[in-house]
């Protein structure tokens, strides 16, 4: 009976000793991202602290009346967020590369890219980027 007894102590002693180590472990940071649903003071707040200015350079209007756009260059293009007038909610995000190399297009064809986002860290440059799935290919003679 006492080695059952000192059994379940050790095992009481590592839960609590586990716990109380768990307690003074900090939570890991939340980094700072902009994504659907944030408010866009919010969005503009953590673009600005990581030296990213407002400005899209682009001349763009949404068709719906509640909603407007503002975005910030990143990378090679900019982020584009709709954002509602009535809430200030962001309710799209989206990634727009315009093909400025002219080695790279044919003097025809200019090659513009959106992409949807989910989310983006300015911090780190992470990017959450929804990639449309391929459309299949119908075998010839058949429509």
């Amino acid at each position: 009976m006492s080695s059952r007894v000192l059994l379940t102590f050790l095992i009481l002693l590592v839960m609590v000793t586990s716990l109380s180590a768990m307690q003074k472990t900090k939570p890991a940071k939340q980094t700072a991202s902009v994504r659907i649903g944030q408010n866009i003071n919010e969005a503009n707040k953590v673009m600005s602290q990581a030296g990213i200015k407002e400005g899209l350079g682009l001349a763009l209007a949404t068709d719906s009346k509640s909603e407007e756009l503002t975005g910030w260059p990143v990378n090679n293009g900019y982020l584009i967020a709709a954002y509602s007038t009535v809430n200030g909610r962001i309710v799209s995000l989206a990634i727009y590369l315009p093909d400025k190399d002219p080695r790279i297009r044919s003097k025809t064809k200019w090659e513009n890219h959106t992409f949807v986002v989910k989310s983006y860290v300015p911090s780190t440059g992470e990017m959450l980027v929804i990639i449309p799935a391929r459309e299949k290919a119908e075998p010839a003679g058949h429509k």
